[in-house]
């Protein structure tokens, strides 16, 4: 898969490891956050310039900042499973 399929598979969303891992150098991740192309979230976690911050990409970025081993729960859960129409302020 390639870096843009996995960026447009994730909301926009993207890891530091998946940027580099796809062959993307830190410091040109770093650069893209301090010139304003992409947005940090949470430690090594980004929105890429282009897309929005929506419901969906809140909650994978908290996925991706926890861990690929972690789980998603309460009503941010819900959200993901289509059991709410808008993820909580908080994703757990």
């Amino acid at each position: 898969m390639t870096l843009e399929q996995l960026v447009a598979r994730q909301a926009g969303v993207l890891a530091l490891r998946q940027a580099v891992s796809s062959g993307m150098s830190a410091a040109t991740v770093h650069r893209r956050v301090r010139t304003g192309l992409w947005e940090r979230l949470y430690p090594a976690v980004y929105l890429v310039g282009g897309h929005r911050l929506t419901d969906e990409a809140r909650v994978r970025a908290a996925w991706l900042w926890a861990g690929e081993q972690a789980a998603v729960s309460g009503a941010a859960a819900a959200y993901w499973h289509g059991l709410l129409d808008r993820a909580p302020a908080e994703v757990e």
